[in-house]
């Protein structure tokens, strides 16, 4: 892991995500910074750290992550996946904000993140700071 101060990594909080505790804790990380920064490559990195430990990860990149969930509205199927996204320890959703999402997918994404809170771990990386993000996705609510 390359630690120089412009890429705005500090090994004391890497090292605590790596110890997986906030995982177990069922407690939630967003990862931020501009394209090339090396977020996706953490996250995975925690994600295979997590399997290592004995916890069941989902890795979803956002844009197919919202086509499925999609899908799964137009199939009949959406209880059934929400019931899925439930379950497993810990949930990766790789480049939110990247593409544009309707108002719908959103709300229903908030929803699994409702349904997983308290009962798993729910990893997002996204390129837009959190204030970007609630300005390019009118849908979120962000306060």
């Amino acid at each position: 892991m390359d630690y120089r101060s412009s890429r705005g990594l500090k090994r004391a909080q890497v090292d605590q995500l790596r110890a997986s505790q906030w995982v177990k804790e069922h407690r939630n990380c967003l990862l931020t910074g501009p394209t090339g920064s090396g977020k996706t490559y953490l996250g995975c990195a925690l994600g295979v750290q997590a399997c290592r430990e004995g916890y069941r990860t989902l890795y979803f990149y956002a844009p197919k992550f919202f086509r499925a969930l999609e899908s799964a509205r137009a199939d009949g199927s959406l209880l059934q996946w929400l019931k899925k996204l439930a379950r497993p320890p810990l949930i990766i959703i790789d480049d939110l904000g990247i593409a544009s999402v309707p108002g719908k997918l959103y709300r229903e994404f908030l929803e699994v993140l409702d349904d997983r809170q308290g009962q798993g771990a729910t990893l997002i990386t996204s390129q837009f700071p959190v204030n970007q993000l609630c300005r390019v996705n009118s849908n979120l609510n962000c306060v």
